[in-house]
């Protein structure tokens, strides 16, 4: 008997510590319903072209907590590729703003998805599908227990390029380049044409001159 009601209360603990700690994953903040970030992808197109402005797209960061958060974001390379996508070539080509977001209990607030590509590699990505992560790490401070938890989030950017043909484009040189570049060469013009005219006077002097010795030596033949 004894040993049956030693059964009996572990048994009982056993289901009170289950109770017990489903009640408090449930609602332990950490676990409640959690910070979003919506949309969950965004999906850039470019049916006319590349545009001459640059690219803009919101992210919505939703606080669903009592107490304030800080959001801390960048763009990121994805720790897995979706198929038939390929990292951006230079990440600089998308920036967030702001980095550091302050989002008040029971709020929104936006985040700012901005792409430029520059006119110099335009021509050369065309018919690309390029894919990029904008990564969030949400910070929650609670006032009351004075413990911080956090957690990841990520948007995933698919980025598809217009259609054409690729083209490297070649580098058209400064202005500059071109100023000094006739600099140069107006001024070996004008020294090739001063050694010309050099070399033309000191031919004719030096003709004038046998002449005139010859002349003089024949005078001086005559007379004898």
């Amino acid at each position: 008997m004894r040993r049956l009601d030693a059964k009996k209360l572990k048994i009982i603990f056993l289901i009170f510590f289950l109770v017990a700690g489903n009640i408090f994953l449930f609602t332990s903040p950490a676990v409640k319903a959690g910070v979003k970030a919506s949309p969950a992808k965004l999906v850039i197109t470019m049916p006319d072209g590349y545009p001459d402005e640059e690219i803009q797209y919101k992210i919505k960061i939703t606080n669903p907590y009592s107490e304030d958060m800080n959001v801390k974001s960048k763009i990121i390379n994805p720790f897995d590729l979706t198929t038939n996508f390929t990292n951006v070539p230079d990440l600089s080509w998308i920036t967030i703003s702001p980095e550091n977001l302050h989002v008040p209990p029971n709020s929104y607030r936006e985040l700012e998805v901005t792409i430029v590509i520059p006119e110099g590699e335009k021509n050369k990505y065309y018919n690309k599908h390029w894919e990029a992560w904008a990564y969030m790490t949400p910070k929650v401070l609670g006032s009351e227990t004075t413990v911080t938890f956090q957690t990841q989030l990520a948007v995933r950017l698919y980025i598809h390029t217009p259609s054409g043909t690729a083209t490297s484009k070649t580098t058209s040189a400064p202005p500059n380049f071109y100023i000094m570049l006739g600099i140069i060469i107006g001024s070996l013009v004008i020294v090739a044409i001063s050694i010309y005219l050099k070399k033309k006077k000191n031919i004719k002097y030096n003709q004038t001159a046998m002449f005139y010795v010859k002349k003089s030596k024949d005078h001086k033949d005559k007379r004898n």
